[in-house]
């Protein structure tokens, strides 16, 4: 229906202009006022000589003055690059030699530096605008690097509007929808739960984290929101410092999506025993190839591993070590593959990778995984997670998922340590709790598990390494175990 987000947003401006798009800190703002407010900062960036084409990096806030000025770039013919709201003088200074960005929004570096007040403060000029083509590129996202050095993907607007319909229809999104936001609006996450209410025209609540705890409530109070986007360590901060709050509104919450990091057993449960009656789910995808798959974990698809069906605009499948597409099972596990509308278009300069990564129109992961009869997917892991102890392939998220089932772990990872023999020998990292009992822990696996799959050592941490996102790190717990004798 729409070639690109700014499109949806006129068509819900002209259809309902009175319609509330977005809250912030600030106030609201309606679809009417809010594309004026879009076209005016489109005039600015004109003003100061934006080019189609050109490129303009943005410190991300949660605000609708980040969001409006995003838009504007767009609108104006550039291309917007955003970066975390903390992110440091020489990492912008990079990014920008990078993409030899014209200008820079939020941050002082050099002349074409603006701030948002500059921005918000200026006169609208009457300059007339065309909507974005489909094909052309909407925005660079730049991932946090974790996994090797970060990278540019490029995403055009026509794939923004596939991601958005990928969550739209995967959540079953209502024309009254009211989602809180508190993710960093530069993250893919974040980004596309934003975009899907812009093409359904319904209402985000941007907050800036769940820290304080009652701003998040009052949005469900005060707004009557419906649904919320979280990151598992969001989810985890919410549990923990509003313990059983969320009960509360368990008629009130249609639904709360999760994303960008594996969410743990324990939240898992607890969400799902406060919330009986809402959809909860669990997405998976990456910036490459946005909301593939979709696991409402409060319904009969929550099965161990299963990471749920594919979206409206995904294709899932499966290829070989020679990448020749090949039926998968339970016992025959192969590289999973993503299709779709909703791809990225490349890695910005970096024509290598790209090709390595996105093959005949298909992205390549580096996950492992199959599909079962019923069409549902299940992942075993990160192909360089999946751990070979004498020949025996073992699924570090299956172990996880059993330790955790245990009670006696509040989380989790599994590595492979080299060994003279086996080649690779299971090692679990676990933060335990009060009730863990090694002896009853290691029965409890071996009850359960195939015996080369149980851990030979649980090493007890305080805290497993994560991203800012809540992602593990297990670089740096196979860092550590490498210096274990």
């Amino acid at each position: 229906m729409f070639c690109s987000i700014i499109e949806a947003i006129k068509y819900h401006a002209v259809k309902r202009p009175e319609k509330i798009c977005l809250r912030d800190a600030v106030g609201e703002i309606s679809y009417g006022d809010y594309y004026e407010l879009i076209e005016k900062d489109a005039d600015f960036f004109v003003e100061k000589g934006l080019k189609k084409g050109d490129y303009v990096v943005l410190k991300a806030e949660q605000s609708v003055n980040y969001l409006s000025a995003f838009h504007a770039i767009q609108l104006a013919g550039g291309i917007p690059v955003p970066l975390e709201k903390n992110v440091k003088t020489e990492r912008i200074c990079e990014v920008m030699s990078q993409v030899n960005a014209k200008m820079c929004v939020g941050a002082q570096i050099g002349e074409m530096s603006f701030s948002y007040e500059d921005i918000s403060e200026s006169e609208k000029c009457g300059c007339s605008f065309a909507l974005p083509n489909g094909g052309d590129t909407g925005e660079v996202l730049f991932t946090t690097g974790t996994t090797g050095k970060s990278k540019g993907v490029v995403m055009t607007h026509k794939a923004d509007i596939a991601v958005a319909e990928n969550v739209i229809y995967g959540v079953e999104m209502k024309k009254d929808n009211i989602e809180i936001i508190p993710m960093p609006l530069n993250h893919s996450f974040a980004l596309r739960r934003y975009y899907a209410n812009m093409v359904n025209g319904s209402s985000a609540i941007l907050l800036d984290g769940v820290i304080f705890i009652d701003r998040f409530f009052e949005c469900f109070d005060k707004y009557g929101a419906t649904a919320a986007a979280l990151a598992p360590a969001a989810l985890s901060i919410i549990l923990k410092l509003s313990r059983d709050r969320l009960k509360e509104y368990r008629d009130k919450i249609d639904y709360i999506q999760i994303g960008s990091a594996q969410l743990p057993e324990n939240d898992r449960e607890k969400l799902i025993s406060l919330l009986p009656r809402s959809r909860l789910y669990n997405f998976y995808g990456s910036s490459e190839a946005g909301c593939s798959c979709v696991l409402n974990f409060n319904s009969e698809d929550d099965l161990p591993n299963c990471i749920g069906r594919p979206t409206v605009n995904s294709e899932i499948f499966f290829v070989d070590e020679n990448c020749v597409r090949k039926a998968s099972g339970k016992d025959s596990p192969e590289r999973l593959v993503t299709g779709g509308k909703m791809l990225m278009k490349e890695y910005f300069g970096d024509s290598e990778l790209t090709r390595k990564t996105l093959v005949g129109g298909a992205v390549f992961s580096n996950d492992i995984g199959y599909s079962d009869d019923e069409g549902r997917v299940f992942m075993l892991g990160r192909n360089d997670d999946i751990i070979i102890s004498g020949g025996n392939k073992i699924s570090p998220v299956e172990v996880e998922t059993l330790a955790a089932e245990s009670g006696m772990v509040e989380e989790c990872a599994l590595i492979g340590r080299k060994d003279p023999v086996a080649g690779e020998i299971p090692v679990l990292y676990a933060v335990i709790n009060q009730r863990y009992n090694e002896e009853e822990f290691l029965m409890f696996l071996s009850e359960r598990l195939e015996s080369f799959m149980v851990p030979k050592a649980v090493r007890k941490i305080n805290k497993l390494p994560k991203t800012f996102n809540g992602k593990i790190l297990r670089k740096e717990l196979k860092k550590a175990e490498g210096g274990i004798q």
